[in-house]
């Protein structure tokens, strides 16, 4: 089988893709960015020293960042899908666009939330005038952090980080930040294939094929590099209970729903990790993503054929 690769047409995304991710951007970054220093209000200033030495909040920081960026990433990746675009390279600089946009308006928001609690009109206005006057003025968002990393603004374990410390945890924190929404429009379109016959993205058919992991080296060998003789002679892994689970490859077949000649083919590892008592699954990429023809699909469905239980066999 040969390798697949997406044709690098655009589709609709140099308009639609822009269009629906910065403002997702936008708002994700800014709620964000608010949210921190309306948390830090009810948790660092309160008066228990306990709270005060044991402080939750750079771990809830780090939890909802994440949940942010999970969030966005689900975001881009039906965006890209909807505007059918099949470019990585453009994927890949629009995220680090979106990257940039999410840390300096994350970083606005926050900014601005935290000089509008200590304004003395804070109860005449709203933060969202504070966070724009930040948002249009850099050198503002850039002056008040360096007045914050001077000062610190937290006390956790006793200790308030200010200068270098503090300049750390915000250099992780936008590393996070930057790294989470640029990897996740960059691989918005991972393993996704399309069907340029018919203009449409192929649906993963719900196959679920494992196969055993042969010994041979050089049969694995040919098996990531497609050999369709190779994978059609690996046998079927039987059915296993949770005592006995054993690496081995799962098959992830793509059709087009409406030609139907449209398929491709990757694999992947599946092991075991055992924590705590827990087993625990870990699948990992093991080869490309292969087109198949007509014959190669043949033998992918006679593997199948040819291994099934008989009807009405448990």
């Amino acid at each position: 089988m040969r390798e697949y690769a997406l044709s690098n047409e655009m589709g609709s995304s140099l308009v639609v893709a822009p269009l629906l991710t910065i403002p997702t951007i936008l708002v994700l970054s800014v709620a964000y960015g608010l949210l921190i220093p309306n948390i830090a209000r009810h948790v660092y200033f309160s008066r228990d020293p306990v709270v005060g030495f044991f402080n939750p909040l750079p771990y809830l920081t780090i939890v909802l960042l994440f949940v942010f960026i999970a969030l966005a990433g689900w975001l881009l990746n039906k965006t890209m899908l909807a505007s059918k675009c099949r470019n990585t390279t453009f994927a890949s600089r629009l995220g680090l666009v979106l990257a940039l946009l999410f840390i300096h308006s994350a970083w606005s928001a926050f900014l601005g939330s935290w000089q509008w609690q200590l304004s003395p009109l804070r109860g005449l206005i709203g933060p969202l005038s504070h966070v724009t006057s930040f948002f249009f003025d850099p050198l503002l968002v850039w002056n008040t952090a360096m007045e914050l990393l001077d000062e610190g603004w937290f006390t956790i374990f006793g200790m308030q980080p200010s200068g270098l410390v503090l300049a750390g945890f915000w250099l992780v924190e936008a590393a996070i930040m930057g790294l989470g929404i640029w990897g996740a429009t960059r691989n918005s379109l991972h393993e996704e294939v399309f069907c340029e016959a018919c203009n449409a993205w192929t649906s993963l058919k719900q196959d679920d094929r494992r196969c055993v992991i042969p010994d041979s080296a050089p049969e694995i060998e040919r098996i990531q590099k497609g050999d369709m003789d190779a994978i059609a002679g690996l046998p079927l892994l039987p059915e296993m209970g949770s005592d006995d689970a054993v690496p081995h490859f799962r098959f992830n077949l793509h059709e087009c729903s409406t030609c139907r000649r449209t398929r491709t083919l990757d694999i992947e590892v599946v092991k075991y990790e055992e924590a705590k008592g827990k087993v625990t699954e870990n699948v990992e990429d093991f080869s490309s993503v292969f087109v198949m023809d007509g014959a190669d699909y043949d033998k992918y469905t006679a593997q199948g054929a040819a291994s099934a239980p008989p009807s009405g066999a448990s």
